[in-house]
Parts: structure tokens; C-alpha cells; sequence
């Protein structure tokens, strides 16, 4: 039974993310989560100028502002924030229940929607203090800002429990985890295991945000130039490497940037690849505490994957066997890629598939189903009144 059917209503949710949701397989997988849980959904984003389609549950603003470009669009994020506003305002009859992602929406929405006395959901995917020196004066307002506003939500949700560490909130009584996890296997992924002797360059993709610092996708181009036979490397996702990643691919014939994707189809490059690149650079302090897609998508594909030491996924890969670990370095990295092949490739891979089916196909199901008990909980009392007096 349904959130909305133990409360005999259907409950309506604004969900304001500050990107499209055609561009953010999390949110994306969220929402619709919502709907399969008998819950109304209103769209608000920020389409940051991409065509997106007009539809009856999206409220769109449909300003430009760059990915990445942090306090370079300014003008268009105090715009943001007062559409947000107006928007909530505008629609405070029609809606029951807040849902923010991040800071960047969570600082205008959770205060103004406990004003208007909704229900309130934080989304915890960055970290928003992490773009300022750690520990200095911003990081500090910024870190304390963000733990305020996430204790007025009703419930926060977190993609892996280390972040209450991050934020300094351990010990969050309404805190919820939600991991990375792919929906379900619905891409029939076949059978994986040892590969035949094979001479052809092998096939690696990364597909995710386009960070311009410490996630060593600058190396790739490296990487296709230094093994022009031996490697070929597909690239998609959105961010401030969009430009970087364009010219490198006009100028590298192994190297394909296919922009921004659908999760499909983003699940269906990653699912052609030898092997998945995710590195997390500690030159970013926050990355001890990465908790990305890759994780679990290694595992559903049945591909390994090329990753970073000293973070969550380093030691989840290291541990099981189900990738391979660089320190950091360029030329770790050049010479982890020197030495792999095809067939031990496809042997992590083939253990990585093992682990999917036998342990972690059920894991967002069952967060999911804990995220919604506890929401329930949170909205009861909004119904109490009317259900006393029928």
C-alpha cells in the first residue's frame, strides 16, 4: 500500500533541481519513484538553456548558466532562487510535500517552505562547502549553513552514510540512504566471463559530470595519444569540459565524446566498454568521501573499473576485486593501462556481475522502501486534522 493510500489522499510534490531532469539519472529515478508510490509530481528546474519539452509537470526556468562555472553565472542564480520562490508561492495550494536538491535550491525552498508549512525533503548530493578552502571562514559559514537547513527538512536523504560524516551530522534521527544504485538490470546484461585472446584496442568510457579539477579526466586524452593502438575511449556527460573534450575528440581518432546522455543510454555506451574509468583525486579533500554512480554500475554491467585510491569506491574495488586502483599519478595510471588486456578484463568484470546478482540487485529497493516508511511518518500529521473529522 501507498504512501497516499494509507493517508487516503494523493500527495503532491514540488521537486526543484537546478539542472534538467533528462540530465540527472538520480533525480530523474527519483521522481518517478514518487509516482510509483501513488505521489503527484511537479517538476521545477533549471534547464540552464537546453531544450527541454513542455509538459504539463514541469515548471521551467529556462535561463543559460554553465555547468561548472560556480559564482561566474551569479546574476542567473539569484534569478533561479527568486523563481523558486515565486513559483512556491504561486503554487502553495497545490503542493504538499518540498523536495530540494542541494544547497544551491535548499537555501531559498526550506525556509520559505516551512512559511508556508510543507513538508520538506533534502536531497543530499554535493557537498556545497566543498568549493571553498576546507576549513577557512566561507567553508565554515557555508558547512554550517547547509547542516541548518538540512535539520529544519523532515527527512534528508544521503547516497551513502559516510556523507553524515561529511556534513557533520552524525547521528541525524530523520537521515535516510539512498545509494547510486541503478534502478534495475532491465538492459539484460548477457552472461560475462573470460574473453578469448583478442588484439584489438580495448574500449574504455566514462560517462558522468565533466569536472574541470580532480577527477583526472584530463588524462584521457593522454592516454589516446600515448596508446594509439592499444586504446580507445568514449566520453559523455555534461560540465566545464565540454569544450576540452570536443577538441580533443577532433583531433584523437580513438578518442569519441558523445555529449550529454539519457541514463539509458549512458547504461548502454558503459555496457559496450572493456572497462569503466572513475578516478576521485584526493587533491580534492571531499572526494575521501565520493559515493558515485560508478559503484554500483560497475557491478550491473559486469565491467570493471579504473579508479583512484583513497576513497569509498577504491576500497570497495580493492577489496572485491572488481577493478583496478591507480595512486593518482598520470603515469600509474599509463602504466596500469600498459599492462591490462582483454581477458583480465573481462575476469574482473565477470566477478563484478557475480556480486550484482548475488547481493546488490536488491539494495535500492530496499532503501527505497525505507525512505517512503520514514516519509510517511513525517506526513501523517498533516492529516491528522482532516481525517479526525471525517
Amino acid at each position: 500500500m501507498t504512501t497516499a493510500d494509507q493517508t487516503g489522499r494523493v500527495h503532491r510534490v514540488m521537486f526543484i533541481r537546478s539542472m534538467p531532469f533528462e540530465k540527472d539519472p538520480r533525480s530523474e529515478r527519483m521522481a518517478n519513484e514518487y509516482g510509483r508510490h501513488g505521489f503527484h509530481v511537479t517538476k521545477l528546474a533549471w534547464t540552464r538553456g537546453y531544450p527541454v519539452p513542455a509538459n504539463d509537470d514541469l515548471v521551467a526556468f529556462r535561463r543559460a548558466g554553465r555547468y561548472g562555472a560556480k559564482f561566474g553565472s551569479l546574476l542567473n542564480y539569484v534569478l533561479w532562487h527568486f523563481f523558486i520562490a515565486w513559483t512556491m508561492v504561486r503554487r502553495r495550494r497545490s503542493t504538499d510535500l518540498v523536495h530540494v536538491v542541494d544547497f544551491n535550491t535548499a537555501i531559498i525552498a526550506i525556509p520559505l517552505g516551512r512559511l508556508l508549512g510543507k513538508r520538506l525533503v533534502y536531497d543530499a548530493f554535493d557537498h556545497f562547502a566543498q568549493v571553498f578552502p576546507e576549513k577557512s571562514w566561507r567553508w565554515k559559514l557555508a558547512a554550517g549553513w547547509e547542516r541548518w537547513l538540512i535539520r529544519r527538512a523532515d527527512v534528508a536523504i544521503f547516497p551513502d552514510p559516510i556523507r553524515l560524516e561529511q556534513y557533520g551530522l552524525e547521528g541525524l534521527g530523520h537521515a535516510c540512504t539512498i545509494g547510486n544504485v541503478p534502478e534495475d538490470d532491465s538492459l539484460c546484461v548477457p552472461e560475462v566471463g573470460q574473453a578469448p585472446a583478442r588484439a584489438d584496442p580495448l574500449l574504455f568510457v566514462y560517462l558522468g559530470t565533466l569536472e574541470a579539477m580532480h577527477r583526472g579526466l584530463e588524462y584521457i586524452p593522454y592516454l589516446c595519444a600515448d596508446y594509439p593502438d592499444r586504446v580507445s575511449f568514449i566520453v559523455g556527460g555534461l560540465g566545464a569540459l565540454d569544450d576540452f573534450f570536443t577538441a580533443q575528440a577532433a583531433r584523437l581518432d580513438n578518442l569519441n565524446y558523445v555529449g550529454g546522455q539519457p541514463y539509458a543510454s549512458a547504461l548502454k555506451f558503459m555496457s559496450r566498454a572493456d572497462c569503466l574509468y572513475g578516478p576521485y583525486l584526493l587533491s580534492a579533500p571531499a572526494h575521501i568521501y565520493a559515493a558515485p554512480n560508478k559503484m554500483y554500475e560497475h557491478l550491473l554491467l559486469g565491467k570493471p573499473l579504473i579508479t583512484s585510491q583513497g576513497t569509498p569506491v577504491a576500497d570497495f574495488v580493492e577489496a572485491n576485486g572488481t577493478g583496478f586502483i591507480f595512486d593518482g599519478d598520470y603515469e600509474t595510471l599509463r602504466e596500469l593501462v600498459g599492462h591490462l588486456d582483454h581477458a583480465t578484463c573481462a575476469a574482473r568484470g565477470a566477478h563484478a556481475r557475480h556480486l550484482w546478482t548475488s547481493r546488490y540487485n536488491r539494495l535500492r529497493a530496499e532503501q527505497v522502501a525505507t525512505f517512503f516508511a520514514a516519509l510517511g511518518r513525517a506526513l501523517r500529521p498533516v492529516d491528522a486534522p482532516r481525517e479526525a473529522v471525517q
